[in-house]
C-alpha cells in the first residue's frame, strides 16, 4: 500500500472509534470530546491564545501578529479575526505566560 502512514491508519479506525478516543481530560464518548465543541468556539479560542513562536521569551507583540503567524492571514484578515471575538488587534501579548 503506498499511502502514507497517517492515512493507512486512519483508515484502519473506523469513525466511531475515532470518536471515543479519550481526550485530554480522559473523558471518553458520551459527547465530552472536542466534536462538542463548536467550531466557532475552537476558532475563538485559537485566537485568544495565540503568540508569535518565534518571538523570544517575554517579548511583548500586538495579537495581530501571533494571529496572523498563527492563521496564515494578513494584517487585514488578522485585525479583522481579533475584531469578531471582541479582541484589541494591537493589544500586546507575550509568549511567555508564565506569572514570574
Amino acid at each position: 500500500m503506498n499511502l502514507p502512514r497517517y492515512d493507512y491508519l486512519k483508515q484502519q479506525i473506523d469513525s466511531d472509534a475515532r470518536e471515543n478516543l479519550p481526550c485530554e481530560a480522559g473523558w471518553v464518548g458520551d459527547g465530552n470530546t472536542v466534536r462538542s465543541i463548536s467550531d466557532e468556539k475552537l476558532l475563538e479560542r485559537a485566537v485568544r491564545g495565540s503568540r508569535d513562536p518565534s518571538a523570544p521569551d517575554g517579548h511583548n507583540h500586538p495579537r495581530w501578529v501571533a494571529v496572523s503567524k498563527c492563521f496564515a492571514l494578513g494584517s487585514t484578515f488578522s485585525h479583522q479575526l481579533c475584531r469578531r471575538f471582541g479582541l484589541d488587534p494591537a493589544e500586546m501579548v507575550s509568549r511567555n505566560t508564565r506569572s514570574d
